[in-house]
């Protein structure tokens, strides 16, 4: 299994710690099968699941959101 994360405040080497590659959102959405995200609400994380991500996204792609 292939382990990517979007960028985030942290920085790189937090991602590699975890076994993560840093990816750009539309490249996750596009090469996902699972997408977990954990974020808390703000301006910046309101609408990253938006009708265009989930357009991005693989059909079979399984999301779980626990953010709020």
């Amino acid at each position: 299994m292939t382990r990517r994360g979007a960028p985030a405040s942290e920085p790189p080497d937090v991602a590699a710690e975890c076994g993560a590659t840093p990816v750009s959102l539309e490249e996750l959405y596009r090469q996902a099968d699972f997408i977990s995200l954990h974020v808390p609400l703000s301006a910046e994380t309101k609408h990253l699941l938006s009708d265009t991500a989930f357009g991005q996204m693989k059909r079979n792609c399984i999301v779980v959101n626990t953010s709020r």
